[in-house]
C-alpha cells in the first residue's frame, strides 16, 4: 500500500471530486481514480458514493476516516 494514497484520499474528501483532488495533488483524474480504486480493494469496501456530480464518502468511509 502507498502511503501517498491516503493524501490523495484526503484530497478528495475535502474537495469532494476526482478531477478537484488530481489538480492539488499534481495527479491526472484517472490517476486519482485507480488509487482510490486500490484504496477500496485493500480495504475490501466502497470508500464513495459515485452517482452524483460530487464523490460522496460512504458510512463505511466514514467509520474508519473519523
Amino acid at each position: 500500500m502507498n502511503l501517498t494514497f491516503f493524501s490523495t484520499l484526503n484530497a478528495v474528501i475535502r474537495r469532494g471530486s476526482f478531477a478537484a483532488a488530481a489538480a492539488d495533488c499534481n495527479l491526472s483524474p484517472s490517476a486519482v481514480s485507480l488509487q482510490m480504486k486500490r484504496l477500496e480493494e485493500h480495504f475490501g469496501q466502497l470508500l464513495f458514493d459515485r452517482s452524483g456530480a460530487h464523490v460522496v464518502p460512504t458510512p463505511s468511509r466514514t467509520r474508519w476516516w473519523a
